[in-house]
Parts: structure tokens; C-alpha cells; sequence
């Protein structure tokens, strides 16, 4: 009773779902009502199954700012939930997260307590000065999981969760969820006809990051000593050094190869257009071409590039942070201006309403 009275209490104001109860609802509630609650909870627990309602979400197209407004391709669909339903994960996520992280690879930074994108930047940033010392260089790769929420495979998400050491229970409850779930998508007041989902994690789920992590926590590149790797999520860098770029090639392309095949199990693709290499090297020289290796993915060569966005960060090819630096100036320029327009005492917004 006590974690699911701290979980209530800790709920935000998010949208609430088909079945109309608010997170506001739910902090309101009284202890009395909560009794009832906590069986409905335990009983899902026991026996293995949710009701259907928490298993149907609403998408609502929302546009991404930018493409054409009658290609679907240019909006994010955005899930609505029960919010009853996110509150039984949020229990189930406080219980279980502490022992399932512990046996998560160290490389995997994303969506776990106390790590950061930081932690992926750090490593990054060490192994390539430290080549740098040694006269060397360092060739790496990064990679975007082509929409990897919607597209994995249950079934391979329950496999590798038999490798935890989480109980039956966990197991059972993850197969009620991620099988018979449905969706409608509502644009403006006219909703669609529900639609059976057979593959990926719900979306907006509590749970869905931990599943995802569950599932590419037996990613390949753990046992090839010669490269070096830092995963985000479903954001993948791969790199290793040498004395030249062209003697990193071999481990590279070995490396992109097992781990395209070892993907295509939990059927996950990696995206192309997002696919970018980069050569760091203090040797480089700003007039000439970009330095490159023939790295190819699914059959089709990998773009190389001077700068890259990774995590949140432009690194550039000598990891000098000109370019970052250069786009941290252009984007508070941008916020400075703002004020300066709407700060004025003679124009722009009223003073006492600011």
C-alpha cells in the first residue's frame, strides 16, 4: 500500500486515455478506495493478465514542424493510455528496475538511474584522445534503430527475458501486455475503428525502455575485444583505432555485418539515411576531402562526414568542439535576441506582464 500511495502521489498531469479517469482522479482518491485498487493490482500480478482496456491506446497525429502536411511520414503519433493502466507499471517499474539493471551491460547508458548521455560522450571523448597520443586514429560509426519501439518482435522480448532473474510473474504479466494490445487513431473529433497491433512495445508505455533494454542486452559487440561501443536506447556509436583509417576498416565492416545479422533476430533494422561514419585524426586537413573508409550497410556504402550529432553533441573530426561550441553561440544569439525584442521599455511586451 505504501508504493502505490507514493506512486499516486508522484503522478504528473499527463493526457488520460479511453477510459476517461485523469491522473487527477487518482490522486484525489481516498484510502478506502485505494484497497480495492491494490487487489485489482495484485490480481493482474498473479494471474498473468491486464484488462483489455489498458491494452487500447488513442494516437493522435501531432505535426513535426517540418515535410509535407499530407504525408503521414511528417507527424509523430503521440499514444493516450489509461492512466490506471501506467500506474500499475509504475509500481511494477519501482519493484523490478533495481534488480534488472544490475544485469544490463555497462555500455548501456540509456534510461537507467544515475547514467546520462554523458557516460557514452565520456568514453568516446577518452578513446580518441587517447589515440591521439599515441599518434593514431580512430574510426567510428553511428547508428539510429529504424523505428525501434514500433517494430520489435514480442516474442524475442520474452526469450531474453527468461535470461533475468525476474520471476514467473514478470514473465507472464509481460506476455498479457504486449500481445492483443489495439489502437484507434483520433484526428480532431473522429476517431477510427480499433486496429490489432502484433508487433512492437506500447507506446508511451512506463515500462517500454526497460523492455527495449531487455532486448538488445545481448547485443554482439560485447564479444569482439577489438571494438568499442556505447548504446543510448536505440542510438548505437562503434568505433576502434589504428594507424591508418584504411586499418580499421576489417574490424569495422566485420563488426556491421554480424551485428546487422544479429539485429534482423529481434527484427530490427538499422536506418540508412541516419547511418553516418566519421574519422578522428589530427592529421586531417580542413582543404582537403573528407576522409573516408568503404563501409558498407545492407549492400549500400555508409556516408562519412567532418562533424557528427551525437547524443546532443557536434563532435568534429580533430574533437577541438569548434563546432558545438560554434552551434551553442548561434542558439543562445537566437534566445538573446528574443529578450532583447520583448525586454525593451520602449517597445515590444508590457513591462509589468513580463
Amino acid at each position: 500500500m505504501d508504493v502505490l500511495t507514493s506512486t499516486i502521489q508522484s503522478l504528473n498531469d499527463s493526457a488520460m486515455g479511453e477510459d476517461l479517469v485523469h491522473n487527477k482522479m487518482l490522486r484525489a482518491l481516498p484510502l478506502t478506495f485505494l484497497v480495492p485498487l491494490l487487489y485489482l493490482f495484485n490480481r493482474c500480478w498473479e494471474s498473468g493478465s491486464v484488462p483489455s482496456a489498458w491494452k487500447s491506446s488513442i494516437l493522435v497525429p501531432i505535426y513535426k514542424g517540418k515535410g509535407d502536411r499530407s504525408d503521414p511520414a511528417s507527424y509523430r503519433p503521440i499514444a493516450l493510455t489509461s492512466c490506471i493502466a501506467k500506474l500499475n507499471e509504475k509500481t511494477i517499474k519501482l519493484r523490478f528496475e533495481p534488480l534488472i539493471d544490475n544485469s544490463l551491460i555497462a555500455e548501456q547508458a540509456g534510461f537507467r538511474k544515475g547514467r546520462s548521455t554523458l557516460d557514452n560522450l565520456i568514453q568516446l571523448d577518452h578513446d580518441i584522445k587517447k589515440a591521439f597520443t599515441r599518434k593514431r586514429v580512430v574510426s567510428a560509426v553511428f547508428f539510429d534503430i529504424k523505428k525501434a519501439y514500433d517494430t520489435l518482435d514480442p516474442f524475442a522480448i520474452l526469450r531474453q527475458a527468461h535470461k533475468f532473474n525476474v520471476g514467473n510473474n514478470f514473465w507472464k504479466w509481460c506476455r498479457a501486455v504486449l500481445f492483443n494490445r489495439t489502437i484507434k487513431t483520433r484526428v480532431g473529433f473522429i476517431c477510427s475503428s480499433a486496429s490489432t497491433v502484433s508487433l512492437g512495445a506500447p507506446q508511451g508505455g512506463v515500462l517500454s525502455p526497460l523492455l527495449f533494454n531487455i532486448l538488445i542486452n545481448d547485443i554482439i559487440l560485447a564479444n569482439m575485444p577489438s571494438i568499442k561501443f556505447a548504446l543510448y536506447a536505440d542510438d548505437l556509436a562503434l568505433w576502434t583505432e589504428g594507424s591508418s583509417p584504411e586499418a580499421c576498416q576489417p574490424k569495422l565492416q566485420g563488426a556491421i555485418d554480424k551485428l546487422s545479422i544479429w539485429l534482423n533476430t529481434k527484427n530490427l533494422v538499422f536506418s540508412i539515411p541516419k547511418t553516418t561514419g566519421m574519422v578522428f585524426s589530427r592529421k586531417i586537413d580542413p582543404r582537403q576531402d573528407c576522409p573516408s573508409i568503404n563501409l558498407t550497410l545492407y549492400k549500400q556504402q555508409i556516408h562519412f562526414t567532418r562533424k557528427v550529432n551525437f547524443l546532443g553533441m557536434w563532435l568534429d573530426s580533430k574533437l577541438n568542439w569548434n563546432d558545438h561550441i560554434s552551434y551553442l553561440c548561434d542558439a543562445l544569439k537566437k534566445r538573446l535576441n528574443f529578450m532583447h525584442a520583448v525586454a525593451g521599455q520602449k517597445w515590444g511586451a508590457i513591462r509589468d506582464g513580463l
